[in-house]
């Protein structure tokens, strides 16, 4: 038997009945190590050609690119909470009467937003007295009727103030 050494270091027995002798191993075997593409002996009476290019020769270990998957997923619509609803859920978490897993679930919400929600109110609960409430409608109508009679008021009397300042010095 006759012995060859591939690129993967691995031991390849050769047959001597397929008419190989030293010299043609030589030369298989300069040419792998001189990189060619393709080798071609001649065995017996015929030609003998390699199927696998030796580049690409992997030792026994075959090597498979991954297969490269398209997915179109797109992208699901995320739901939108007015901030009344927010609000109402956090302070219901706030109370503390229920679990959030419970009020969660009544909701249809994930137990983690609503412990941020509840987090959020309860940060921001001292802002409510930090500042006054705008005054209501009717409040703002009363106060602008009161203001435009000051004004009148003190048009009126800068006026009478003139007419006096003007006899006196007259």
């Amino acid at each position: 038997m006759s012995v060859i050494l591939v690129e993967s270091a691995e031991w390849i027995n050769l047959p001597q009945t397929f008419g190989f002798d030293h010299f043609s191993i030589a030369a298989l075997a300069r040419s792998v190590l001189l990189g060619a593409r393709s080798v071609t002996m001649q065995i017996a009476d015929r030609p003998l050609r390699s199927e696998v290019a030796p580049e690409n020769w992997t030792g026994g270990i075959v090597k498979s690119k991954p297969k490269k998957t398209i997915q179109n997923m797109s992208k699901k619509n995320r739901r939108k909470f007015s901030a009344e609803f927010k609000a109402q859920v956090g302070l219901e978490a706030l109370k503390g009467v229920e679990p959030v897993h419970t009020i969660a679930a009544r909701h249809e919400v994930h137990p983690v937003q609503v412990s941020q929600w509840k987090k959020e109110v309860l940060e921001r609960l001292p802002e409510v007295f930090a500042t006054k409430a705008p005054p209501s409608v009717a409040e703002a109508a009363t106060r602008e009727a009161q203001l435009y009679q000051k004004i009148g008021q003190l048009e009126m009397e800068l006026e009478w103030l003139k007419k006096k300042s003007a006899q006196l010095h007259g």
